[in-house]
């Protein structure tokens, strides 16, 4: 379910781990709990380790340079645009 989000991203942003973007927290996040649910360990332990993760991936990319310049987007812009869901 989270990597089928992860992956929704990523095609969708044309985002890459390294472009400093969300995928840059999501992508480990998602690895950490593929590899806890691969281990049986707890939701409570997976999660905690989730979080380490992601509070750890987030800290890496104050020093990364964005790959892709985005667009300045108003909070009315937010409100009005409609995303279509992805096709099945």
């Amino acid at each position: 379910m989270f990597r089928d989000g992860v992956d929704g991203v990523i095609s969708r942003g044309k985002a890459e781990p390294g472009d400093k973007t969300m995928c840059d927290v999501w992508v480990p996040v998602v690895e950490s709990l593929r590899q806890s649910s691969e281990q049986n360990l707890s939701v409570p332990v997976a999660l905690e380790a989730a979080s380490r993760i992601a509070e750890s991936a987030a800290q890496s990319t104050i020093t990364m340079q964005a790959a892709k310049a985005a667009p300045v987007i108003s909070v009315n812009a937010v409100l009005v645009t409609r995303i279509p869901a992805r096709p099945r």
